[in-house]
């Protein structure tokens, strides 16, 4: 056993003062005591031993602890274990140990030196966690040579090892009723649990209505439950739940549940960290929409559920030293005032900056701060200021600079806050940081008055459809100007990314904004990309004719989005017309340019960079498309928006928090080598394919794509498609294939097929993997046999040289032959013997595959009769195989030669027999697809007749224009007669 287990019987909590006769031992652990052992052992520094040598000698020892919990719990060392090296100390010596200081003294203890109860020695080395309870800690120190006793016996002290409680939930109350406001705001609160800023919390929210659930328990519970909303890596105990979350409906009742976590996995919580669930319930009253109060003015309040903040409330003129239209170029700046005998102000006096009021609240040498009205606003706003002088009007002059202060120091970087110079550019802005401030803390002018107390930056301009975020305000003797911008989440799933337009140096006014209508817009001057993971790259397109954004007084009142979405060719592969591959580096692209109305409600038709895609995966089929929708809503999807069933939201009542692409009548284009007979690509309609940030997702079932096997072709064999099916996962082809009949070109029935997809890699399409449905009784027209197929048969397709070659490998058995007065026989015209049978014959390696002009070869490897003493006939002439059968391949013609021997007299009497070749031919009709039967052939007859008195050996042939065999010509050929005496 490593040396950590020693150090952990150290380190884990001995608080005790031990009385020593030699050795005095003082042990402090830090609290809080945790239940992980991986703190004790990982960060030993917290653990710290004061040892002092109390005798007149140098010490040699060695540290034996013991550890005894109310909970059964005992684990001791033994006191003949021994270090690899002693602890010494002089006479006199104090020293202080930390826990890991001390690991180089007991590096070498093992399971075997250690009495465990109750524990198994694995927690210990796989640094568990301790079970709770009320631990006794004791240690001691023995001499390293005798083991005698140097500490004077033993010292415990007890300590409590818990872990924490998990957090109660304040707000809301169960079952208590919320009232629904616009804009959308709740504040969600807890208490503490854990250490600070140790501690994470996740908040999940059920829509019990929605989802048919009476327990609250149910909601958490149940893995087949999907939140309606989740929130993680909450730091503080409160959350802002504003109008950027899903809607929370009037007439629902949510449960609510909050877990509290360490992301390292160094503290340990009762019941998991998970919180009791709440149930809280929106009412369904009258909405009421209340209007920030106005100086002068009582509150505004309109019960109206259809009033909107993008509407224009009348404006108010506020202050009468300045105009009252909200947007005047004219009235931005003032003169510059004189400065004659300026000096600094004084505290507690009002100086004029520009046409701001400042109340200076503290100052030394012109530096200091102070607060200043900005009415439209309907705020105070803190403010420090440098160098500021005024005059004898109390007005400031000269280089006197004011800017609004930051909240925290690191929250907004100096050159925002103090700098109208330049570019607008966020690379130093941490918009997520910035964004958590602002709902936290209610930084919202909607939500300010200006009684209240003066506000810090930044704060959100939000009396309009969205937000403007003011980053820097800067107060001159002439003008004030403001830093602001518009940003937003790139609406897609797992993204927490944000991209901002924004504008320095914005002329504002006591009532407005110092400049004109047709300047409140925000633009980008260069492109700005997103790169979204690995799998996706999020572009706005910048210049005159990009991305923009206009706003007034009230903020945000209108977001004109052009730009890309471009997807790794890892997740989707660009098609030409064509269905080819489009190479590397092209990437399948989405253009969109649409004006949005309100954030977190986007959806824009796109306009795609290619007519069609792939995946790497399933490289072969080819997706056609007539449009596109980027759905980039929090709030909605488009209406025509089905899921594939394969999908994880699928069966998810609430899908507004979906986002990705919808694809506008989808189209399905199987491989090339899949045709039609008239050549053309086999496409179907299909629905239900959708794409997003973990790439594209598709479920297919579909039948009688091709119903007749002559509409089909596959390399010139007919063939069918009775069903279709289709599995995509994230990219990934996960299954399906296909299934039908195939016509082999040596039979008129169709023969079944399953076929299964093997994924391709992107350079490589997948291939289709056939496999032939056996059946019994196979018509093998043009050898008027029939076949029983053995199940290693097979067959496949491969594409070479842009040509489909469709094969296959037939094993089995089969009988040939015909009768002379049978149903089906050949013409009279088109057979050389009357009636001809072979019986059961084992065959293997019947291969079928097409030439260079895709007409279909013929070869077999063996044939044998299953029984070697059965007998086949020839016109009633007994037979048996001679050698191996043969294809022999004429275009378009083939030939199925066998070799006989047969016996000519009739009661097959010994003495007369005979061998020939009898092939039957047969033609590849180009229409049906499959060869037939054309004709036969029987070669001369080769004779040996062996009788009492007579030898004979000579030949037999049949003249084609002779029918049957009951009409010859004999011709002895190179005769040998021999009469035997």
């Amino acid at each position: 056993m490593k040396r950590r287990l020693l150090l952990l019987l150290l380190g884990i909590g001995l608080l005790s003062q031990l009385a020593a006769q030699q050795l005095n031992i003082n042990v402090m652990v830090q609290p809080p005591y945790s239940t992980n052992i991986a703190d004790y052992i990982d960060e030993g520094n917290n653990v710290i031993i004061n040892i002092t040598n109390l005798s007149a000698s140098t010490q040699q020892f060695k540290l034996i602890p013991a550890v005894e919990g109310n909970n059964g719990v005992l684990v001791r060392v033994k006191d003949d274990y021994q270090p690899s090296a002693p602890i010494v100390m002089a006479p006199g010596e104090t020293r202080m140990f930390t826990f890991n200081q001390l690991s180089s003294y007991n590096s070498n203890i093992k399971q075997s030196d250690v009495i465990l109860q109750g524990i198994s020695f694995n927690v210990f080395e796989n640094a568990g966690v301790l079970p709770e309870g009320v631990y006794t800690f004791c240690l001691k120190a023995l001499n390293y040579n005798n083991n005698s006793l140097l500490s004077g016996g033993s010292g415990c002290t007890n300590i409590l090892i818990t872990a924490y409680d998990p957090p109660i939930i304040l707000s809301p109350q169960n079952q208590a009723e919320l009232q629904a406001l616009s804009p959308q705001l709740f504040s969600f609160q807890w208490t503490p649990s854990g250490i600070s800023g140790q501690t994470r919390y996740k908040l999940k929210l059920v829509d019990v209505t929605a989802m048919n659930i009476f327990n609250p328990n149910d909601a958490f519970n149940n893995p087949f439950v999907v939140p309606y909303f989740e929130q993680e890596n909450i730091q503080t105990s409160m959350f802002i739940y504003d109008m950027g979350k899903p809607m929370l409906f009037p007439g629902n009742t949510y449960a609510m549940q909050v877990t509290a976590y360490d992301p390292q996995g160094n503290l340990s919580y009762k019941n998991n960290g998970h919180s009791q669930a709440v149930l809280f319930k929106i009412q369904e009253d009258e909405e009421l929409v209340v209007l920030p109060d106005l100086p002068g003015d009582e509150p505004v309040v309109i019960d109206d559920p259809d009033f909107d903040f993008g509407e224009d409330p009348p404006v108010i003129p506020v202050d009468p030293d300045d105009v009252a239209d909200c947007m005047s170029a004219g009235a931005c700046q003032e003169a510059a005032p004189a400065c004659e005998g300026a000096q600094p102000p004084i505290a507690g006096s009002t100086v004029l900056v520009g046409k701001f009021k400042l109340f200076v609240e503290n100052i030394q040498g012109g530096n200091g701060s102070g607060s200043i009205e900005i009415p439209y606003m309907n705020t105070k706003v803190e403010v420090g200021f440098q160098n500021l002088t005024v005059n004898n009007n109390n007005q400031a002059c000269g280089v006197s600079q004011v800017w609004v202060k930051s909240a925290s120091q690191n929250l907004i970087p100096d050159d925002f806050l103090k700098n109208i110079e330049g570019v607008y550019s966020d690379n130093n802005l941490n918009w997520q940081q910035i964004n958590q401030h602002i709902q936290q803390h209610n930084k919202q002018v909607s939500l300010f008055n200006l009684d209240g107390p003066a506000n810090t930056l930044p704060f959100t301009l939000d009396l309009g459809p969205s937000e403007l975020t003011i980053l820097g305000i800067v107060f001159t003797p002439t003008a004030a100007y403001a830093n602001i911008a518009f940003a937003a989440e790139i609406p897609l799933d797992g993204s927490n990314q944000q991209f901002s337009l924004g504008m320095r140096g914005v002329c504002i006014r006591p009532n407005g904004f110092g400049i004109s209508e047709a300047d409140g817009k925000l633009s980008l001057s260069n492109n700005l990309v997103k790169n979204i993971g690995n799998n996706l790259e999020f572009t706005l397109d910048g210049g005159n004719n990009g991305s923009y954004v206009k706003f007034d007084c009230k903020g945000v009142q209108e977001v004109h989005l052009k730009g890309s979405l471009s997807f790794s060719r890892d997740k989707v592969l660009p098609m030409n017309a064509q269905g080819e591959m489009v190479p590397a580096p092209a990437q399948f692209s989405l253009q969109f340019s649409s004006t949005i109305e309100k954030v977190g409600d986007w959806l824009m038709e796109a306009m795609s960079s290619h007519p069609a895609f792939t995946t790497p995966q399933a490289n072969g089929f080819v997706l056609g498309f007539s449009g596109a929708v980027l759905d980039f809503s929090r709030t909605k999807n488009p209406n025509a928006l089905t899921f594939p069933s394969n999908h994880p939201m699928a069966n998810d009542p609430i899908k507004n928090n979906w986002t990705g692409v919808m694809v506008n009548d989808p189209t399905l284009t199987l491989p090339n080598y899949l045709k039609r007979a008239n050549n053309e690509k086999i496409s179907v309609d299909i629905s239900n394919i959708v794409v997003d940030g973990e790439g594209l997702w598709a479920m297919l079932d579909i039948n009688n794509i091709i119903q007749n096997l002559e509409d089909g072709s596959l390399g010139g064999w007919g063939f069918s498609i009775d069903q279709l099916s289709l599995d995509i996962r994230k990219s990934m082809l996960q299954g399906g294939g296909l299934n039908g009949k195939v016509n082999l070109p040596v039979t008129e029935v169709g023969l079944g097929y399953d076929a299964s997809y093997e994924p391709g890699n992107g350079q490589e399409e997948m291939s289709v993997a056939f496999g032939i449905t056996l059946q019994d009784n196979l018509d093998i027209d043009m050898l008027f046999a029939q076949a029983v197929l053995a199940e290693n048969s097979s067959f496949g397709a491969t594409v070479e040289n842009n040509k489909v070659k469709p094969t296959a490998s037939l094993h089995g058995s089969l009988t040939i032959g015909w009768e002379k007065d049978g149903e089906k026989k050949p013409g009279d015209d088109q057979n050389s013997v009357a009636s001809f049978s072979i019986p059961s014959v084992n065959f293997q390696g019947l291969d079928i595959f097409n030439n260079d002009n895709d007409v279909p070869q013929l070869s077999l490897q063996a044939m044998e009769v299953s029984n070697p003493n059965a007998q086949g006939k020839l016109s009633g002439f007994p037979i048996k195989l001679k050698g191996n059968p043969s294809f022999q391949n004429y275009n378009p013609e083939v030939g199925f030669k066998l070799g006989l021997e047969f016996t000519l007299s009739k009661d097959n009497a010994n003495g007369i027999s005979g061998s020939t070749d009898f092939t039957i031919f047969a033609k590849y009709d180009q229409q049906k697809k499959r060869y037939a039967y054309d004709r036969t052939q029987l070669d001369c007859i080769f004779l040996d007749i062996d009788v009492a008195v007579a030898e004979l050996e000579g030949g037999i042939c049949i003249y084609k224009t002779m029918k049957y065999m009951e009409m010859v010509s004999v011709a002895l050929s190179q005769p040998q007669l021999k009469v035997l005496a």
